[in-house]
This record gives C-alpha cells, structure tokens and sequence, in this order.
C-alpha cells in the first residue's frame, strides 16, 4: 500500500511566517504601549505609516502629534480613553495624518487593551495601516450609487410624465392635464410650465398652477440659454439638481426663479413626427 504521509509535501522551513513578515508584506506596522512608563513603540511600518524617521520619534505618544491633526489627536484620545474605561478590550478608528510634505493621508488604527487581575488597563499593543485607498475606494462607491440614484430619479420623472400625458391628444389636452392639481402631484412637481415652438421663438402656454408664472420667460428665443431652448434644440432632457447648478448655468434666468425656492427641475422636449414642437418644464 501506498504510504500518504511520506508523498505528501512538507511545508517550507520558514513556515507559518513570523507576524512581523505578514504586517510588513501587508503595510501594516504594530505599536506597544506600555500605559505605566507611557512610552509607546512604533516598529519600522509604524513610522512609515506616520512618515516618521527613527530619529525623529523619541517613543512618547505625545510626540506624534507633528503629525497627527489636534482635532485628530483629541478624537483618539476620547476613543482610547473610553475604551479603558468601560472595559472594552478593543477600539478601532480611522484618522488623518499630515505627512512631512503637508498632505493629508487616512489611517486606520486598532488596538488591543491588556488589563491585569483587577482589570486596570496595563499595555495596549494594536496595529497602524495607511487606509487612504480603502477610503477613497469608499466614496468612489457612494458617488458612483448616488450618481446611479440621480440617473434612476431622472428616468423616473420621463417615465412618469409620459404616463401623465398618454391620454392627451391636442394641445389644449396637455394644458388641461399640467393645469390639473393632481397631475402635479402626480409629476411630484410643485409647478409645470409648457412652451410651443414658433419659428425660431418658444412661447408659454401654460403654466401651472396659476399664478407660477416666471417673469421673463413668456417668449423666449429657441437658441437663448434657456433649459427649455436646449431641450428643444438637442431633443433631450435637461437635469437641474441644485440651485448652485441652476444659477451657474442659466444665470439669466436664475434671478427669477430665486423667490419660488426651487431646488431642481427637469426640462423634457416635446416631439412629433421627429420634430419638436415645444418643452416642458417640472419645477421641484
């Protein structure tokens, strides 16, 4: 019989790694604080975490703050001090740290608090990490879902507007349907403006409900920096998400729109036959 034990292979000599290895491959670097003396040892990762030579750390913890922020440095004191005091074993934080060229970097600490029988807190030894593209990769993702939100609250808005007007079959039937209280709150709109297209002029027909009326925006020339002129002249929607937005864009229009607390808007062309024949405007 075949014996298993003897063909199967053996582990290199080195193995399992030492801990300071597997920190150091990984860019991690370990501190030791003894909390009775107060001295506080970095290994070499630490001080690169910190930007910090040997010979530039005399191995008090107060000394870091060359590099760590005040308001940083107060927050982790809080935390620390917290943590020793409800008996938590553990804490974990992220902080800024000003590297020697003035730039900030995001570092991750966590520490591991020993306690002798009594339970008062002796050592604390825990690891540092430069989390800077941990962070980063986090708010990529929650722009990237935000922006996917926008997108899909825009397509909402053509979606539900394209239902609200399904059934009108004139003009006259898409005024009556924007005049409509429901239909606006149907749109989630607090008011609705309609221009048709008259040669190189777009001219407002309707606008809802009564009394909304933009001043100086009755008759407007299709090729103006209007959002409703580029709606019709591109033959695709216009998003508007911020007053910011609105006023850096359309900075002729903006002044008139300021008193109605507008806070976005969405300008959807109006098509027939390939042509457009006027814009809608949903003021939020």
């Amino acid at each position: 019989m075949v014996d298993r034990g003897a063909s199967a292979l053996s582990p290199p000599d080195d193995w399992p790694a030492h801990p300071d290895p597997i920190l150091a491959l990984n860019r991690m670097g370990s501190f030791d604080w003894d909390l009775d003396s107060g001295l506080f040892h970095m290994d070499a990762q630490a001080h690169e975490v910190f930007d910090l030579r040997p010979d530039e750390y005399d191995g008090r913890p107060e000394s870091l703050a060359v590099r760590v922020p005040a308001s940083e440095g107060h927050r982790l004191d809080t935390l620390v001090s917290q943590a020793m005091k409800d008996g938590s074993e553990n804490y974990g934080t992220y902080l800024r740290v000003r590297r020697r060229d003035g730039t900030l970097r995001w570092v991750r600490t966590q520490g591991y608090i020993r306690r002798d029988e009594t339970g008062r807190p002796r050592r604390i030894i825990g690891i540092v990490r430069d989390a800077t593209q941990e962070l980063g990769d986090i708010e990529a993702r929650r722009e990237q879902a935000a922006l996917d939100e926008a997108r899909r609250q825009q397509t909402n808005v053509v979606q539900l507007t394209t239902a609200a007007l399904a059934h009108a079959r004139t003009v006259d039937d898409v005024i009556d349907a924007l005049k409509d209280t429901q239909g606006l709150t149907h749109l989630g709109a607090t008011s609705v403006v309609m221009g048709l297209v008259e040669g190189d002029r777009i001219l407002l027909v309707a606008e809802g409900p009564d009394g909304s009326f933009v001043h100086g925006t009755r008759v407007t020339g299709v090729d103006e920096a209007y959002p409703m002129s580029e709606a019709v002249r591109t033959l695709s929607p216009r998003f508007i998400e911020s007053p910011q937005e609105f006023a850096e864009r359309y900075p002729i229009l903006w002044p008139h729109l300021a008193g109605l607390h507008v806070t976005a808007a969405a300008y959807l062309p109006l098509i027939a036959q390939a042509q457009p024949i006027g814009g809608l405007g949903l003021l939020y």
